[in-house]
């Protein structure tokens, strides 16, 4: 079969084929397409198989892309021409990054699962927050006239007065809800410009400011007089 193959396999025979080839109008139009495409002859291959000749005529463009023109002679007939392409097989890397990125979710995911497990399997300690209560002034400012009794029962009058104006002052401060230490005249200036009454508080706190600053010399009446006007404003408002 061998010694056949090699009497067939002649420049003459090669030359033969390669023209009845080139007639065939198959064949003229697959390498025209290609030529179109930009491919360029490269080399032609014929190879026997038993009693027909494979002739593969290959291409390639400038992209490295390959095709081959294929055919078969039989009997010094052409036959069975085909077109075969084979393109540069191009490395695509989405997948790739499509791996990496399943990779990172999961990575994060996992993050997560163990810092919520972690904080479960740790004791959880309750943190109670003390409900706090609403300031009650009205005790506050009562406490304080009944302080400023005490002090001047023990002659220190200038904290007596101070200390008896400071109650009504928190008292009508936080009454108004302006609920801030404020001076005496600026409550007095504030009960005037809504309309409320204000003459007997301004009265007991000029009278604490005269002692407090030495221009008037106490004395157990006045005094009196003004705890029973502070009280009396006191649970008159509260009412």
């Amino acid at each position: 079969g061998k010694i056949e193959n090699l009497k067939k396999d002649t420049p003459e025979m090669r030359r033969e084929l390669l023209n009845k080839l080139q007639q065939n109008k198959q064949f003229q139009e697959y390498q025209k397409q290609l030529q179109k495409g930009g491919y360029s002859r490269q080399n032609t291959e014929i190879s026997y198989k038993k009693e027909k000749t494979i002739i593969k005529v290959n291409y390639a463009n400038r992209e490295n892309e390959t095709a081959t023109i294929k055919a078969e002679a039989v009997n010094n007939t052409i036959k069975n021409v085909e077109l075969e392409r084979a393109e540069k097989q191009k490395q695509d890397y989405w997948w790739i990054l499509l791996v990496l990125l399943v990779l990172l979710l999961l990575a994060a995911l996992g993050y997560f699962a163990y810092k919520r497990f972690s904080k479960k399997s740790k004791p959880e300690r309750e943190v109670k927050k003390k409900s706090e209560k609403p300031f009650d002034y009205r005790s506050e400012s009562i406490r304080l006239i009944e302080k400023s009794k005490s002090l001047f029962e023990q002659k220190r009058y200038k904290d007596a007065y101070g200390t008896a104006a400071q109650g009504l002052r928190l008292f009508l401060s936080y009454e108004n809800r302006l609920n801030k230490e404020i001076t005496n005249d600026e409550i007095i200036n504030f009960l005037r410009e809504h309309k409320k009454e204000y003459k007997e508080a301004k009265e007991c706190f000029d009278l604490c400011s005269l002692v407090e600053f030495a221009r008037y010399k106490a004395n157990k009446e006045d005094f009196d007089r003004i705890i029973r006007k502070a009280r009396g404003i006191i649970d008159r408002e509260s009412k």
